[in-house]
């Protein structure tokens, strides 16, 4: 098995955001406008259109947006991790446990434990080829570096 054996190449999930639509750089925020209550711009997702085309935020506070944000992340950072591991089944087994037994919206901290304790398991784990497991450890401290970040 070679490296690139580790990965799914097809239906992997990417780590990498893609880059924004050309429209969005050029001319950020056109087609949004502003929060009736707060002032503040509504990006696309965060607004609600209330009667009469009003716009609104669901959540006013920009640091409670911006916690939704971090916990929707992590999410899916567990959700690549599981999809990732499918060479490891034992791994990838333990993870999807663990997501099973977490409420739908997640603390950053649970998350953060799950992919540790996954990482355990890893170290912990006998493999064929070294390479795997440099590559699953690898794999795993890039997501746990992006959600500490």
């Amino acid at each position: 098995m070679s490296n690139s054996g580790f990965f799914r190449k097809a239906g992997s999930v990417s780590d990498v955001r893609p880059p924004p639509p050309p429209t969005a750089l050029a001319t950020p925020r056109t087609n949004v406008g502003m929060c009736e209550r707060c002032g503040e711009y509504v990006l696309t997702g965060e607004g609600l259109d209330g009667a009469g085309g009003v716009l609104r935020h669901f959540v006013c506070d920009a640091v409670v947006r911006g916690s939704v944000s971090r916990k929707v992340e992590a999410m899916r950072s567990l959700h690549r991790a599981i999809s990732a591991l499918a060479r490891l089944p034992d791994v990838q087994r333990s993870l999807e446990a663990d997501v099973a037994a977490m409420p739908d919206m997640i603390d950053m901290q649970d998350a953060l434990a799950a992919l540790d304790r996954a990482r355990l398991s890893v170290e912990c784990t006998t493999f064929d080829q070294p390479e795997q497991r440099r590559l699953a450890l690898s794999y795993l401290d890039t997501m746990l570096r992006k959600l500490r970040a």
